[in-house]
């Protein structure tokens, strides 16, 4: 599995209704620690738990849809670690059929930039997804853990960017990626009840929880000022360039063929979400502004013990 050994493995089933449980204890038996929340409560209650109930020196996460491709992988990670300064996390992944890992920069978009001749190298990036992300225990306990607040999308930016913001320095890597299979069971893991069957409208839903927390990120750890900046200057630009365009193209015919088959009920429909995803992201951050505020001291890898 790994040519490094010196592992535990901890598995923290989020209220599944699959066997999990059954599955690891005949296949597993006394070589998993098995933890179970009652009922889902999202990946960052899970990861803290987790993290909580592990005795190592460092963290590595994964998904239950991430594919280990590399025996090296750990050993790389913990050699990266020991050698180079002021690392903050370390993976990345690959989309399968694809060989060029991939990370996060500028908070929200894809970076693709290895070379496959690099399978050595490592770049620096913004965020490295919770699908695989190595960090050192330490760490996770000074920084407060990951926010169960936050629930449906870029559930791990905040984590990131705290330890960038402290001088730290984020990476990802051919050699410490896995395949991110990006599973549909796993992607409906929001933290929240929804149980839509269109595929488009779950989607719509993590890019809306994703969008809340990304302004929270601002709001909770730079301030009223930051997060007004980024909405004001970021983001509502970013809604209202298409929403112009819809508006226009009403007029003049829509370039997007999907867009043109569509009923005119179904226009407005789409109209409207994007007039929703616009406000929403910034209202719901000032509606829940205390709360937000109230959870800046919480240290949540402690609530867990």
């Amino acid at each position: 599995w790994q040519s490094y050994r010196n592992v535990e493995i901890i598995v923290v089933d989020d209220g599944s209704t699959d066997n999990t449980y059954g599955y690891i204890k005949s296949k597993f038996k006394g070589k998993v620690k098995y933890l179970r929340n009652k009922i889902n409560k999202g990946p960052n209650y899970s990861m803290n738990l987790g993290i909580a109930a592990s005795d190592g020196e460092y963290i590595h996460l994964l998904d239950s849809d991430s594919e280990i491709i590399n025996k090296d992988m750990i050993r790389n990670m913990v050699k990266f670690y020991s050698t180079i300064p002021n690392v903050g996390t370390l993976g990345g992944y690959f989309n399968i059929n694809s060989k060029i890992s991939q990370a996060f920069v500028n908070e929200s978009s894809d970076l693709v930039c290895f070379d496959l001749d690099e399978p050595n190298a490592l770049k620096k990036c913004d965020i490295v997804s919770s699908c695989n992300l190595f960090v050192k225990k330490e760490f996770v306990y000074k920084y407060r853990g990951f926010d169960d607040f936050i629930i449906g999308a870029c559930l791990e930016d905040e984590f990131n960017l705290i330890l960038r913001k402290n001088g730290f320095v984020n990476y990802f890597g051919q050699s410490i990626s896995v395949t991110h299979h990006k599973d549909a069971s796993e992607r409906d893991n929001l933290g929240i009840k929804a149980n839509f069957v269109d595929p488009q409208l779950k989607i719509m839903l993590r890019i809306l929880y994703g969008e809340r927390n990304y302004l929270r990120y601002y709001l909770k750890n730079m301030g009223i000022k930051a997060f007004l900046r980024v909405y004001i200057v970021r983001f509502f630009p970013a809604y209202l360039i298409p929403i112009l365009a819809f508006i226009k193209q009403s007029f003049t015919g829509f370039k997007d063929k999907n867009i043109n088959k569509l009923s005119l009920k179904s226009k407005m429909v789409y109209f409207l979400f994007l007039i929703r995803y616009s406000i929403d992201p910034f209202a719901w951050n000032i509606i829940n502004f205390y709360k937000i505020k109230k959870y800046r001291s919480v240290n949540f890898i402690e609530n867990k013990l």
